[in-house]
């Protein structure tokens, strides 16, 4: 993936063997650096909640998939996905907050690293 730097402008690839992953207090926190200026660039946070989420997203995707390849009742595979869809609304509802919380915890970090 191309991408160009919200702070120097320069151009650099993102491959996800790039994504550095850290866990700082309760929170996963998942980030790419621009290999020009430094500027992290958080790209997913998760606490326990989280977490919990991402588990159950899985497994209602999981279930939809076996429910349509074995054809279950359209009602069933119907009140499934509202379910997931629930629990996607709820993550993005949660990740801005998360975002900035990891934001902040990474920059502290970095400046205790600096000392």
């Amino acid at each position: 993936m191309n991408i160009t730097c919200n702070i120097c402008g320069k151009n650099f690839e993102l491959e996800r063997p790039d994504l550095i992953e850290q866990r700082i207090d309760d929170l996963n926190i998942q980030y790419y650096v621009c290999p020009h200026c430094g500027k992290k660039y958080i790209v997913f946070a998760a606490d326990v909640e989280m977490l919990g989420l991402v588990q159950l997203r899985e497994e209602y995707e999981r279930k939809i998939r076996t429910a349509v390849l074995k054809k279950f009742r359209r009602k069933i595979i119907e009140e499934w996905i509202r379910k997931n869809d629930e629990f996607k609304l709820r993550q993005l509802r949660l990740l801005p907050t998360l975002k900035k919380r990891a934001a902040g915890l990474l920059e502290k970090a970095n400046d205790y690293n600096l000392k």
